[in-house]
């Protein structure tokens, strides 16, 4: 390859083979099986997963989290309910 072109054409005929040999590998190192690329970020329907509201506490396979994150989540969904308790939508 000696252009930017030809990479991108490689890169995107070749993606689902490149990232099936890095989950291959990273699953060697780790002695982990039976994982495919199609596995990340699909739910069971094949589907991306689609969070219902923003009070939603499902955790998705390959969900991941962290305490900033957590903070931001947890303020929002306050937030969220104080304004839903705000405006009663049964008025």
């Amino acid at each position: 390859m000696r252009t930017n072109a030809e990479y991108r054409r490689y890169m995107t005929t070749n993606a689902t083979k490149i990232m099936e040999s890095n989950l291959n590998h990273a699953c060697d190192n780790l002695n982990v099986r039976g994982l495919h690329v199609g596995d990340f970020g699909a739910s069971r329907t094949g589907h991306p997963y689609t969070f219902k509201s923003a009070s939603d506490t499902a955790r998705p396979f390959g969900y991941e989290t962290n305490a900033t994150k957590e903070s931001y989540i947890n303020d929002y969904v306050g937030y969220y309910n104080s304004m839903l308790s705000a405006h009663d939508l049964n008025e």
